[in-house]
């Protein structure tokens, strides 16, 4: 009946236009362990199912040239839960490892294809989160919490008639692969205008020297125009005082944000930490309605979390280019 049950609606979330999800799981004999088990799972087959359906779903509204580069990364998708939720990577402290991994990635898929695989451009363009995987045995043989190693990577990608493409990013934290196991290479896009947007680039992995998590980002914003990332000199005008004001007002932000959360702010940042801040676009995070510094977690305070200190541009609106000001909105 499960089988049964998933073939049907694999095939009745199908449209027209488009075929059936591929690489659903297999739920005849031939299917791999993996698959029998999902088949088996009342919750799983629904999981599974529900996967499929928010994959048609992106594939209705996505544009032409982008449904191959989508159906490639679902595939992906698919040969990489296989590998990843096989029992051959649990470890005796882990209870029903397939089941777990299967519920986990099922899920979050589903909230990826949902909320993050396409967001709508100006000029008619999307930005496509493309996903890549990769799975092996743990190298660092002294890891007791792992036997697997996996790497998952998200890529921006701009599919539009009119933009470029999107540059590399400056920092991508590839070089830290070797020396790090189960590793997430993120990114989050906020669309500020219709031409420019913003990245924030999210490293997450774990250090089998402490056997911590580790997190870091770096920023970074694009005209979409031109392909161009925007540099202290396309935002501040040569020569003016911005720095100060923004070492003031981001203060003032932090504090602010702590009391209203009545989170204590000990230790404070100091004014160089601030301006160390201003001084590398990293940490410059241009929005809709502000000009922010990405702070990380702990600076704001032991106590503080990531968050990022807003400076609205009326603050430093005498100091931007007379290009920027055209970009973000503000003549």
């Amino acid at each position: 009946m499960l089988v049964s049950r998933l073939s049907v609606l694999l095939v009745v979330i199908s449209t027209p236009a488009l075929a059936a999800p591929p690489s659903a799981p297999d739920c005849t004999p031939a299917g791999g362990a993996v698959d029998r088990l999902i088949c088996a799972a009342p919750d799983l087959a629904r999981q599974a199912a529900t996967v499929a359906a928010s994959f048609t779903a992106v594939q209705t509204r996505a544009p032409e040239a982008a449904r191959p580069r989508l159906e490639a990364d679902y595939r992906a998708f698919w040969a990489f839960l296989r590998a990843l939720c096989a029992a051959e990577w649990a470890t005796p402290a882990m209870q029903d490892y397939p089941g777990a991994c299967l519920r986990e990635r099922l899920e979050t898929q589903a909230a990826f294809y949902r909320t993050r695989a396409l967001t709508p451009l100006g000029a008619g363009g999307v930005l496509l989160a493309r996903q890549a995987f990769q799975v092996a045995p743990n190298p660092f043989p002294d890891a007791t919490d792992s036997k697997v190693n996996y790497t998952v990577r998200l890529t921006p990608e701009v599919v539009s008639p009119t933009f470029k493409p999107l540059p590399p990013p400056a920092e991508d934290f590839s070089a830290r692969l070797p020396k790090f196991y189960n590793v997430t290479l993120d990114y989050q896009a906020t669309v500020v205008t219709n031409r420019l947007i913003s990245l924030e680039y999210r490293f997450l992995g774990i250090d089998p020297e402490p056997g911590v998590w580790i997190y870091d980002v770096a920023v970074e914003t694009i005209d979409l125009a031109s392909g161009h990332r925007l540099t202290e000199t396309d935002v501040f005008r040569p020569g003016t005082a911005w720095r100060p004001v923004a070492v003031r007002e981001a203060d003032h932000a932090i504090r602010a944000a702590l009391a209203a959360a009545k989170t204590p702010y000990d230790p404070p940042m100091t004014e160089a930490e601030l301006r160390a801040k201003t001084q590398d676009p990293r940490w410059w995070v241009i929005g809709p309605r502000s000009f922010g510094l990405r702070l990380k977690n702990g600076e704001a305070g032991s106590f503080g979390s990531n968050m990022v200190a807003e400076i609205p541009y009326a603050a430093l609106r005498a100091y931007f280019t007379p290009e920027f000001k055209a970009l973000i909105g503000l003549d």
